[in-house]
């Protein structure tokens, strides 16, 4: 009996394909709800329950899993220019490398010591003047800044 098979098999694969994550705040709403006030409140925990376990499974997988690509760091990459360095004015934050979504729109970038996320445009249209990164201020506000600390 494969007792991972909920992972694919792979208990270390990072991914929970069937949403049993969710599914177990579900179960700790309907059982909480039933407490407090009997059949009615268990549909209401249940459904509270569900949307809390989505929120907190999706917030702390991407905390805990997300991985940058294979080619993030290389400056030739599907994420040119690579990963930012001293001469950008990159520092990293402590605990080093850090890759994550992008605090504005879509993509991912290196996290700062700002808290600043440095996402790379990569060779394509994205990149006028060339590949550099977007560098993401949370809560808006962005710089260009391209390899060897140029800023647009």
């Amino acid at each position: 009996m494969n007792y991972y098979s909920y992972v694919g098999g792979n208990p270390i694969s990072s991914i929970d394909p069937t949403g049993k994550n969710a599914v177990l705040g579900m179960e700790l709403g309907a059982e909480g709800g039933f407490a407090i006030g009997g059949p009615p409140g268990a549909l209401v925990g249940a459904v509270i329950g569900g949307i809390g376990g989505y929120l907190i499974a999706d917030r702390l997988g991407n905390l805990i899993f997300a991985k940058p690509p294979k080619d993030a760091a290389d400056p030739n990459g599907s994420k040119a220019p690579g990963m930012p360095g001293k001469a950008e004015g990159y520092c990293e934050p402590k605990g080093g490398p850090d890759w994550v979504r992008n605090p504005n729109g879509r993509g991912n970038g290196w996290r700062d010591a700002n808290g600043d996320v440095w996402v790379p445009t990569g060779p394509g249209g994205e990149a006028h003047g060339g590949p550099h990164w977007d560098v993401q201020t949370p809560g808006g506000g962005y710089v260009n800044v391209y390899p060897g600390g140029a800023r647009r």
